[in-house]
């Protein structure tokens, strides 16, 4: 099997934070963030467990290098393929799709959502997976915008205080997903800088593609309730 490499055609300009999204629900979106590597396999350690014959235990991995997206095969029996091709190594597109037995992945991107009101968009603007700023950006008004195809788009306004996120109808945001606890997590306020915190949730909480009990958002953060992903940004 031969190493699969593409030029950059300058389609894709570097983002600091990708999404591969399955059709299959129990998979759903898995955000990807710098420094982080996902292992694909059938074994129960992997980041993204399929239980199917034909995957190997430890299959593939997908990681980001100098804010790229890269697949990289960890010598599976069957293969890991890319848009049809085998691969070793293949650095990923915006609607490149992963194909592992069964199941296919395709690469997105986060929407570019508002920084600020100068005009200006960001897209994973956020810190890296596992920094938190020592001094928490300011956001007067802020806003949660949905990236998965379920919620792609829809906005939730943020509303100073606390605020609930869940599935359940006392959540003031309310995530209709099977992997979204009834009262999953709360958001909230101290002057202008807000904060998401996980209440016990079955599935996890997670920004940037890091599991937390508590972290400070900052415009371009990818929050995953679940598996929704909805990203934080200033809506002035």
């Amino acid at each position: 099997m031969m190493e699969h490499k593409r030029k950059n055609t300058g389609l894709a300009p570097p983002v600091s934070t990708w999404i591969i999204s399955a059709a299959d629900a129990s998979i759903g979106d898995r955000v990807v963030a710098p420094g982080e590597v996902l292992t694909v396999g059938r074994h129960a350690d992997c980041d993204i467990v399929i239980a199917e014959r034909y995957v190997s235990r430890r299959h593939a991995e997908v990681l980001v290098r100098d804010n790229r997206l890269f697949v990289r095969d960890l010598q599976s029996t069957y293969g890991t393929l890319v848009n049809g091709r085998p691969v070793t190594e293949c650095e990923l597109q915006p609607g490149d799709e992963i194909r592992i037995d069964r199941v296919v992945f395709v690469v997105r991107q986060p929407p570019a959502v508002p920084a600020g009101d100068n005009g200006t968009y960001s897209e994973g603007a956020g810190e890296a997976a596992g920094a938190q700023p020592a001094q928490p950006m300011r956001v007067e008004r802020a806003v949660l915008v949905g990236i998965s195809p379920a919620f792609l788009a829809r906005k939730f306004e943020l509303q100073a205080g606390k605020m609930l996120v869940g599935s359940g109808p006392d959540a003031d945001i309310r995530l209709e997903d099977a992997s979204v606890s009834a009262v999953h997590a709360r958001i909230t306020s101290e002057r202008g800088r807000w904060k998401v915190v996980d209440i016990l949730s079955a599935n996890g909480t997670f920004v940037n593609g890091k599991k937390i009990q508590g972290a400070w958002l900052r415009p371009g953060d990818v929050v995953r309730f679940g598996s929704v992903n909805l990203q934080f940004a200033d809506s002035e």
